[in-house]
């Protein structure tokens, strides 16, 4: 649908029959912008769900998000500890189809949307490209990384 809104301005500038092209305009196209909320992040596989936990937004300041710009690049707002100051890591989601790679806790993430609504979208990608922050978060798992290494991840972002 988007290539068929391009393609269709293009085509009429083509046969316009004006030949003053300095008073016709193409209409601009105005770029997607979607800011997405991390809220929850889920441990599990197929039958089970072994650990849930909120998102850990900074204490006291604005919640992080992600801005996605034509939904297949982005940048990814967190807000420093203590200071509330926001760090922007610029590209942090680019996406192919409902393939997609982002930065989430400073670690890229190969992953895919498995939910996607205008309310939600759910990523879900290999647990295995977590365990350091899973291990960092929770040490009592420290003994369960094999069995860690073979689940899934589902991150769960409300829209802004």
């Amino acid at each position: 649908m988007k290539k068929l809104l391009f393609i269709l301005p293009t085509l009429s500038l083509l046969f316009a029959c004006s030949s003053d092209d300095s008073s016709s305009k193409s209409d601009d196209i105005k770029p997607t912008i979607v800011e997405w909320i991390p809220n929850k992040i889920d441990l599990g596989n197929a039958l089970i769900n072994v650990y849930s936990f909120d998102y850990p937004h900074t204490e006291g300041c604005e919640l992080d998000f992600i801005r996605l710009l034509n939904n297949t690049s982005a940048i990814f707002f967190e807000h420093e500890e203590a200071t509330c100051n926001v760090i922007e890591t610029e590209q942090a989601f680019q996406r192919s189809g409902n393939v997609v790679k982002l930065v989430l806790f400073d670690t890229e993430v190969n992953g895919k949307i498995i939910t996607e609504n205008n309310a939600e979208m759910v990523i879900e990608a290999d647990a295995s490209q977590f365990t350091d922050i899973i291990l960092e978060m929770n040490p009592e798992f420290s003994e369960y990384v094999d069995i860690l290494n073979t689940l899934k991840i589902k991150i769960t972002f409300n829209k802004k």
